[in-house]
């Protein structure tokens, strides 16, 4: 059993555990955000943020990242403390 993962959840791919600080943008938008990439796949990954997107919320990677990823939409959002969150993104 892999306790990686979380009980009744199956992932297509295997994470791989990450600590790389990038920046991006949302989509349309010429502010840039910083982020750090908890955990990839090559098809999603997992970031750190202290401004929480919203879910389908398209985002543009500024930073290459191992999985060239360029573009993601947000899959799902969690707060971990005040200005902290995690968000699931998948690559488009």
């Amino acid at each position: 059993m892999d306790l990686s993962k979380q009980i009744g959840i199956v992932r297509k791919e295997d994470r791989h555990p990450a600590n790389i600080d990038i920046v991006y943008s949302y989509d349309a938008s010429e502010k840039i955000y910083k982020s750090t990439v908890v955990n990839f796949s090559s098809s999603g990954l997992c970031l750190k943020m202290h401004t929480p997107p919203s879910e389908g919320q398209a985002i543009v990677f500024k930073t290459e990242l191992p999985n060239n990823c360029m573009n993601a939409s947000v899959r799902w959002v969690k707060q971990m403390e005040n200005n902290l969150y995690l968000a699931g993104l998948s690559c488009c």
